[in-house]
């Protein structure tokens, strides 16, 4: 049952994407790369996206954060995790540590 479960959520998210996407599409607005600063229409997708897999009980990651603007906006959306350029560039494994501790330490988190 958990598998069916699992697998009706993954296709409601599939198609709940497909629908944003052609959304975007028809605001003129590239689905990939949604410009957070100052489209009203892309704020609300991610706010949405951000609520409705929260509901589902899933943990949401934002890719491709390349601005303090754009991360606060998802902070304040609630997303729970954030990748992109702005947080850090491709490093090899080793490096990690060292980068965590460095981000950390620059965001007031010694935790």
């Amino acid at each position: 049952m958990d598998a069916l479960q699992d697998a009706f959520a993954g296709s409601v998210i599939g198609g709940l994407v497909v629908g944003v996407l052609a959304s975007a599409r028809r605001q003129n607005l590239d689905p990939f790369v949604l410009d957070l600063s100052d489209n009203d229409d892309a704020r609300v997708m991610v706010e949405t996206m951000v609520l409705l897999a929260h509901k589902l009980h899933l943990t949401v990651c934002a890719e491709g954060v390349e601005t303090q603007a754009a991360l606060d906006f998802l902070d304040d959306c609630g997303c729970d995790r954030a990748q992109g350029y702005f947080i850090g560039r491709p490093m090899p494994g080793e490096a990690i540590p060292e980068c965590v501790r460095t981000w950390n330490a620059a965001q007031g988190d010694e935790g």
